[in-house]
């Protein structure tokens, strides 16, 4: 994935920060907030800070219903269960608002790794931001999800109603890899380390008798995780064209530290 988007050139000037995601979407999110480098770059983002984001990924979940519903006797099957692998709960937040806006879903399970934070959340009522640990599904490695306080405004801050949609819970680096060789032995299907940890959710709901048919989200391709891959397979997915090219190309972006002046300089230079 670095490789992908640090590599483009032409007009994408790309910018590698010495951090953590939450400290890019702090960098990201003080920018946003600064009127001089709004007005020198027209800024804005096209990550789930911005709603703009969600849109086309509530279609996502609407589409999916229908799928199911095209492919099952409706008469026999009742609404699904959405598994959504979750780090900043963009993904999941668009869910919920397809919910909201009349799709028949029935509730969801937000998958997190060890980054545990919206879990810990429905444990105690207490949403406490930390900083993020290192895990095997590195994308979903956020401490302070931005889009936590969209679902708690939608839940007008009250957890026994969230709760009434959303069942949180942590899937641990073994638990993935479990996951990821048990699926690939029954079905020869590689996962990725994410979407692993959204199906390892789903089986442990499956065991404890939740009612209903569940899908899972899907979130990357498998050869963009090769040494994940390796550990759990000890074999690699072959990488599409797109990714075989991207690899070919050469680096080009800016490192910096993670200061919110360094990015400054950039915007206005």
């Amino acid at each position: 994935q670095e490789q992908q988007m640090t590599t483009l050139g032409g007009n994408i000037h790309a910018v590698e920060v010495d951090g953590t995601f939450d400290d890019c979407q702090r960098l990201v999110k003080r920018a946003l907030t600064d009127r001089d480098v709004v007005r020198a770059c027209n800024l804005t983002t096209a990550n789930s800070i911005n709603l703009g984001r969600l849109i086309p990924q509530i279609t996502y979940y609407i589409w999916a219903v229908l799928l199911l519903l095209e492919r099952v006797e409706r008469s026999s099957i009742s609404a699904p269960i959405f598994v959504v692998p979750s780090g900043n709960f963009g993904n999941l937040t668009a869910a919920v608002y397809a919910k909201h806006m009349g799709a028949a879903i029935a509730s969801f399970i937000s998958a997190s790794n060890a980054n545990d934070v919206v879990p810990e959340y429905f444990r105690t009522g207490v949403f406490r931001p930390r900083p993020s640990l290192q895990t095997y599904s590195n994308a979903m490695d956020v401490g302070d999800p931005s889009n936590f306080a969209r679902l708690e405004s939608l839940y007008r801050g009250d957890p026994l109603r969230m709760k009434g949609d959303i069942a949180a819970v942590s899937v641990s680096d073994p638990e993935t890899i479990d996951e990821m060789r048990r699926t690939f032995d029954r079905t020869g299907y590689v996962l990725d380390p994410h979407t692993a940890v959204g199906v390892a959710a789903a089986r442990n709901a499956a065991r404890a008798s939740t009612p209903g048919p569940m899908i899972v989200a899907a979130t990357a391709h498998p050869g963009k995780f090769p040494d994940v891959v390796g550990r759990a397979l000890g074999t690699t997915a072959p990488l599409p064209e797109q990714l075989q090219e991207a690899m070919r190309r050469s680096k080009q972006s800016t490192r910096l530290p993670a200061v919110y002046e360094e990015v400054r300089k950039l915007f206005l230079s």
